[in-house]
């Protein structure tokens, strides 16, 4: 199964990732995501192996049956000339560096590990963290290729020739498809984490043509990504306003204090699309009984039962 499970920072997009089938191997691409989110699942299930990786560890050494869950992050370079800006003579101007490097290698090294742990038979699941920082590394290694072209055939860095970005029909579309069809030719879960963006549209205006944000927002990240996957989540909390839930006691059941009454909750519902046997388009909107992979199954077993 593809999945794309997207929401704003902090609504447990990231949670609802790692609760799919182990063992799981994570991407670490926004650093620190992991340690915010695989804690609830540590809380949960004291018994949950988890590996952090360090950074360029070679994985191809691992033993997946001693672990649930294995992370490993992975850095890109920082240009501090780009963080912090170098202060023209003149003091009125930043200058940013042009030249990108070390991108198309933390690619090459993802696509090596994706690789590896997908041809591993223990490992089910494949989690890039997120898909938004993916498609930025994709798309900037591949800059990144194109002025190293240019630099073999003598431009500098310095001529306004010197590509720094690229053209709409340039970027590399076919690396991320072919990063999504080889996860699934090996038989594996990919989970891709998305952050939303804003959707702009554009209107006339008594000054000419101007863009306006349409109050709306989709997946950020690969553009031809949900035609691609089987079902987009969208994650999100909102306040738990039920004062009781009903819980088992022995065979009984009777109404106890909620202990999540008045808080923020995490929540889970099917978003956009959604391709899944027994479910299909008519599952669109719909909430997971609780916001993991498990209450995904559970929503489908409820669909398929009720056909």
């Amino acid at each position: 199964m593809i999945t794309s499970v997207w929401g704003i920072e902090g609504s447990g997009k990231s949670s609802v990732g790692l609760s799919y089938p182990k063992p799981l191997f994570h991407l670490d691409l926004d650093l620190g995501g992991f340690d915010r989110a695989v804690w609830r699942l540590e809380d949960t299930d004291p018994n949950l192996r988890v590996k952090r990786c360090e950074p360029k560890e070679d994985i191809s050494k691992l033993d997946w049956n001693e672990w649930d869950i294995v992370s490993k992050p992975y850095l890109a370079p920082i240009q501090l000339d780009k963080l912090l800006g170098v202060q023209q003579q003149a003091g009125v101007s930043v200058r940013f560096p042009r030249q990108v490097e070390g991108i198309k290698e933390l690619w090459q090294e993802i696509i090596t590990d994706v690789v590896t742990v997908g041809r591993a038979p223990a490992p089910k699941t494949i989690m890039p963290d997120s898909a938004t920082q993916h498609w930025w590394i994709c798309h900037t290694g591949f800059l990144q290729e194109k002025q190293e072209i240019q630099i073999g055939q003598g431009v500098k860095v310095t001529d306004d020739k010197f590509r720094e970005k690229l053209l709409p029909i340039e970027f590399p579309n076919n690396r991320m498809r072919d990063f999504i069809y080889t996860v699934r030719s090996f038989g594996k879960h990919l989970v891709m984490t998305h952050y939303p963006k804003d959707i702009y549209a554009n209107r006339v205006t008594d000054h000419g043509i101007e863009s306006y944000a349409t109050g709306e927002v989709a997946p950020d990240g690969f553009k031809h990504t949900m035609t691609l996957v089987d079902i987009v989540l969208w994650c999100y909390t909102e306040i738990d306003k039920q004062k009781e839930i009903m819980v088992l006691v022995g065979d009984d059941a009777k109404m106890a204090p909620n202990p999540d009454y008045n808080k923020p909750v995490p929540r889970a519902k099917v978003s956009l699309k959604c391709g899944l046997a027994g479910m299909g388009m008519k599952a669109v909107g719909l909430e997971l009984p609780t916001p993991s992979y498990e209450g995904l199954m559970k929503l489908q077993s409820m669909m398929r039962g009720s056909d």
